[in-house]
């Protein structure tokens, strides 16, 4: 199968993304010019999976009111020698000092927002552990005659970082591309709804899952960005972001029917995405997005997200947690020892069977698929209910100028047959502010 591609004049392509990592890349870029005089030779991305991840680290970019939060620099041997090496500035700065500041200055200038700033924020030389999420991190490599700087970064979608300003967004682009009653139907399958559909989920950027099959009856989900509309042999086709060459997946066959979904409120909007091919996105010098190709989907299907409807909390009800993993590691430091919690918060919703807990920093330990303990502090038990669970979701927002919030989003690991005690503990909390809302809400609509 030919692919012969052209734009499609109304394809909206994603901005923030593609500009956010051409900001990187330049800034590397000119980074390693004006440090050390070292020119690119080749620049390459890659979406990294969600783990641990030993880091030949240099130092950590912090960044303020931008489309990016932190980025980790690092290099290999050979351009870490030449940057430790070189003769100190007046005797105040290394390579590696020039070199983060060279990049930070860079990255302000190249970078979106609403006047950045930055700093330096740690210079560490030497293997690190990182842990990321796989959602959304990116690596990125610049080589050089004299070695290879590395970039890690988070990049977050358009509708995060409007959310974390506080702006209706969201709000404005669901009213003016979707269905007034869209979460009050079962499935979407007209053609102009659709490409409004479309054209809502490239403008906020919202990230996609999609399952492919692991060959033994399995499969595995990625998620991916729809970067545009494009035109394959005169058919509108979707370039979505996503790669399989580090899953253990095999490649699909053209024509196979792949599930996708998008989680919006508590609606799971879902779809099938026929394959028809790989391709590619330019983003700066020889860097490239791995894509692949999609026909258009024929209809949306909505069902309910979760398991069990969310109540707001409105009383606050402190929480606290724990890292399980680190306190069932008998070889960890910590084992058998009381320590301080890793987080400390408070509710914002709960259900049966989850809550979004708010905080003021979170441990970067607790990343995605965490297992955890968490200890809340429900009104008639002061001294905490333990839930263990998992770290499904976590996010930061800006809430002031140096100063970021973590909303974390648990699944609780628990049920009547292992732990009832908690389990009766959590369903007559929800169910007691529900019924508080419920007879507010009467209150309310019993007023002439």
């Amino acid at each position: 199968m030919s692919l012969k591609l052209r734009k499609d004049k109304q394809g909206n392509k994603v901005k923030m993304l593609l500009e956010s990592m051409k900001a990187l890349i330049l800034a590397g870029n000119q980074a390693l010019q004006g440090a050390c005089g070292l020119s690119v030779n080749k620049e390459s991305i890659k979406l990294v999976g969600r783990g641990s991840l030993t880091f030949p680290m240099l130092g950590t970019v912090k960044i303020t009111r931008g489309t990016l939060q932190k980025i980790h620099l690092g290099c290999n041997s050979d351009l870490c020698s030449l940057l430790t090496n070189m003769e100190k500035s007046g005797g105040q700065e290394d390579g590696v000092d020039i070199l983060l500041e060279q990049f930070k200055r860079r990255l302000l200038e190249e970078m979106g927002g609403r006047n950045p700033k930055g700093k330096v924020v740690s210079k560490e030389i030497g293997s690190n552990t990182l842990f990321t999420s796989g959602i959304r991190t990116f690596g990125f490599q610049l080589e050089t005659d004299l070695g290879t700087l590395f970039l890690l970064a988070e990049i977050p979608s358009r509708v995060e970082l409007e959310q974390a300003r506080g702006s209706d967004f969201l709000e404005s682009l669901i009213s003016s591309n979707l269905p007034r009653d869209w979460m009050h139907r079962d499935r979407i399958d007209s053609s102009s709804l659709m490409e409004n559909f479309l054209l809502f989920l490239r403008k906020i950027e919202g990230d996609v899952e999609m399952e492919f099959s692991h060959g033994d009856g399995e499969s595995i989900t990625c998620s991916g960005v729809l970067l545009e509309t494009i035109r394959l042999d005169g058919q509108r086709t979707l370039k979505i972001s996503v790669d399989l060459s580090n899953s253990g997946a095999p490649d699909p066959q053209v024509g196979d029917p792949i599930i996708a979904r998008f989680g919006l409120r508590d609606r799971s909007i879902q779809f099938v995405l026929p394959y028809l091919g790989k391709s590619s996105y330019p983003v700066a010098g020889d860097a490239v997005l791995n894509c692949m190709l999609f026909a258009i989907p024929e209809e949306l299907t909505l069902v309910q997200r979760r398991r069990a409807f969310r109540i707001n909390v409105n009383s606050r009800v402190k929480v606290e947690i724990d890292d399980l993993e680190q306190m069932d590691d008998p070889f960890s430091p910590n084992f058998g020892q009381e320590v301080a919690p890793l987080l400390k918060g408070h509710l914002v919703d709960i259900s049966f069977s989850g809550a979004r807990v708010t905080s003021e920093g979170i441990s970067p330990k607790l990343t995605e698929g965490s297992r955890i303990l968490c200890r809340i502090f429900f009104p008639d038990r002061p001294h905490g209910l333990e839930v263990r669970g998992i770290i499904r979701r976590s996010t930061s927002t800006l809430v002031g100028k140096d100063q970021t919030r973590e909303d974390v989003g648990i699944e609780f690991l628990i049920t009547p047959e292992t732990d009832r005690v908690a389990t009766d503990a959590i369903r007559q909390f929800v169910l007691f502010e529900q019924r508080t809302w419920l007879a507010k809400r009467v209150h309310v609509a019993g007023i002439k």
